[in-house]
């Protein structure tokens, strides 16, 4: 990881101050300040925004490589989600509408007409490589990885209650059988929206301790948080309030809201 004072060099070469760049990036001013005297550095989603904000790549913040050209990542490929696309499904397989305008719905073979909706809305996200799969198991030691995407999929905006562009959704590949029995199987995609509010009992995707998690989250008046599996074979996991009011250790990154080809996931109650 590139040391404090190289962090500040790119900071001042942006003409920006602790605070501006704070704001930017969506932490604290002192987490900026503790960043630059090597307190501790960042990770996750506050390094790929930090990379972004100083027009770097994350690789190169991470020491990785000597070129600081920003790479193509997450948060770079996952803007055409904001144009929706008009699709028309018709036995699996989506239409544009220019398509259909080609061939009129009185053509259209009787046994297929049941099959077509007319003015579906989808929105495009990325999909995350199996190298940051999410685990529904115990954990997958994904610490300092770079979140990465080679592909895009198409998922219905009804899916999403609200959309932000400054935490956009994504999908990621699913490990594991602890959260089986909450429609979330090995192989499915998990698609995840950061912007909505993850309330007791919603299925969420975890960073603990460098670990990425898919559990049931159940909020404690104590200020712990219990993750808790779909699968009675698994063990629910506590974090205890210290942990659990820390960014550095708990983070819940976002509300599982579907899972692809796969249906919508339960809530535990």
């Amino acid at each position: 990881m590139r040391n404090g004072g190289e962090l500040r060099l790119l900071r001042k070469a942006k003409k920006l101050t602790q605070e501006g760049l704070a704001n930017i990036v969506g932490v604290s001013r002192n987490t900026v300040y503790d960043w630059e005297r090597d307190a501790y550095s960042p990770e996750g989603e506050n390094l790929i925004k930090l990379a972004k904000a100083l027009n770097v790549s994350a690789s190169y913040l991470m020491g990785e490589t000597d070129d600081p050209t920003p790479k193509t990542r997450l948060s770079e490929k996952i803007e055409p989600q904001e144009t929706f696309h008009e699709k028309i499904i018709r036995n699996g397989k989506e239409y544009s509408a220019d398509d259909i305008a080609k061939n009129p719905k009185s053509e259209l073979p009787v046994e297929e007409k049941s099959n077509v909706r007319f003015g579906t809305k989808f929105i495009e996200i990325p999909l995350l490589t199996m190298a940051t799969a999410a685990s529904c198991g115990a954990g997958n030691g994904l610490y300092g990885v770079i979140p990465e995407s080679t592909e895009n999929i198409f998922v219905e905006a009804s899916t999403f209650a609200c959309l932000d562009d400054t935490r956009k959704p994504f999908a990621m590949p699913i490990e594991g059988d602890s959260m089986i029995g909450a429609g979330l199987e090995e192989g499915a995609n998990a698609v995840i929206n950061p912007a909505e509010e993850v309330t007791n009992g919603d299925a969420a995707l975890i960073c603990y301790d460098g670990n990425w998690l898919i559990k049931w989250v159940i909020y404690n008046p104590d200020g712990s948080v219990d993750l808790k599996p779909a699968n009675p074979n698994y063990s629910p996991m506590h974090i205890e309030s210290a942990y659990a009011s820390d960014p550095s250790w708990f983070r819940i990154i976002g509300k599982v809201v579907a899972t692809v080809k796969k249906g919508f996931p339960k809530r535990a109650f």
